[in-house]
């Protein structure tokens, strides 16, 4: 048994409901503080689960995380993960395939959020993106309406 009277729990603390904050769509500059490779649910490919910390604005502090499909049995799922991770790399100075992915770490860059008609993002019902513009300079997000230079050519799947 555990003694919990001297922890200073707060008793007005609502009771978490298995949701993880969803943040309003738009651009976040953002940092990798966490990563890990893992199994998918079947067991038959692998998830690069990447833990970003907002940096600036309103969500400062904040986590997100990012799962990325890195092998996968769905070719077209294989090569957004595959593609995605590309360019995280490209934007953290990082060569690919990263050999080491600790080098990612604490680099901002700039992480567009999208919600799906139903005002949330998962796995299932909408997607996020590595966002084509430059990484934001002095930890600070690109305003939405600064034009996207974008020297990465656009991936060949839907």
């Amino acid at each position: 048994m555990s003694d919990m009277t001297g922890l200073g729990l707060d008793p007005n603390v609502p009771e978490f409901d298995g949701k993880f904050p969803l943040y309003p769509a738009g651009d976040y500059s953002m940092v990798i503080i966490g990563e890990e490779v893992k199994d998918t649910k079947d067991k038959n490919g692998k998830l690069w689960v990447l833990k970003h910390q907002i940096i600036s604005g309103e969500y400062k502090g904040q986590i997100y995380t990012n799962r990325l499909n890195i092998k996968n049995k769905s070719v077209v799922c294989q090569k957004i993960g595959g593609g995605t991770a590309r360019r995280i790399c490209t934007l953290t100075g990082v060569p690919w395939p990263p050999p080491d992915t600790t080098k990612m770490f604490g680099k901002p860059m700039l992480v567009t959020l999208c919600i799906d008609v139903e005002g949330k993002y998962n796995d299932k019902a909408s997607y996020n993106e590595i966002d084509n513009k430059p990484p934001p300079v002095n930890n600070q997000a690109i305003p939405n309406n600064t034009p996207a230079q974008n020297n990465t050519p656009k991936p060949d799947w839907p």
